[in-house]
């Protein structure tokens, strides 16, 4: 087929799509779908784009390069560095709620920088999305998910089982009979408001020397 059959060709199919368009076009004004204004602008258009269509050489052609097109990389956001989640343009660096990619939310305490959830202190790790310390916790002893025996505590990332005569402390095994800081219990500390009285752990009871 040469290339003056196939315009010829091209040219047939454009008229035939424009009659069809105008049968349509008519049907919706005697129906009122489309006004008089709207029927006569569309029909303009369609004139000037059958005017350039007949006349040989004219191709449409594609914008120039950067022009009509969104820059790679920013996803037609207004800063360089920003990603389109949603919508929303964020900084995947930066955001506790598209941290590192969209919809990556940074829970637990934690916060988002360089496109990690991060804890707040440098002792504690992210475990599922949960800020631990991995030397004390019971359930996160030494490792992520490493969970200690019932009767064990997490001592220093190992899991280990106080004496009979202690018990575990802020994950120390402590004897709360004598422990100035944990007397009785974890945590009830001996205090003295007598001056030459030092407060001191007897028997589990806090007393005055």
């Amino acid at each position: 087929m040469t290339a003056r059959h196939r315009g010829s060709e091209a040219h047939e199919q454009a008229n035939t799509a424009r009659d069809r368009s105008l049968d349509s076009l008519a049907k919706e004004l005697a129906t009122g779908i489309v006004s008089r204004p709207q029927m006569l602008k569309w029909m303009g258009k369609a004139l000037i784009g059958a005017v350039l269509f007949s006349i040989p050489g004219v191709a449409w052609a594609a914008p120039p390069s950067g022009r009509g097109r969104v820059p790679a990389g920013e996803q037609g956001c207004p800063q360089a560095g920003q990603s389109n989640c949603r919508g929303s343009c964020v900084f995947l660096s930066s955001d506790p709620n598209n941290c590192g990619a969209c919809g990556n939310i940074c829970a637990g305490g934690t916060s988002c920088s360089n496109g990690t959830c991060l804890c707040p202190t440098e002792s504690q790790t992210n475990c599922g999305g949960t800020c631990v310390d991995l030397l004390f916790d019971p359930n996160n002893c030494g490792t992520c998910g490493n969970r200690c025996p019932e009767e064990d505590s997490c001592v220093f990332g190992t899991c280990q089982r106080c004496p009979e005569s202690q018990i575990e402390c802020d994950g120390i095994c402590t004897d709360i009979s004598t422990d100035q800081n944990n007397c009785g219990a974890c945590g009830n500390i001996c205090t003295s408001d007598i001056p030459d009285r030092p407060a001191v752990c007897f028997a589990g009871n806090c007393k005055l020397l």
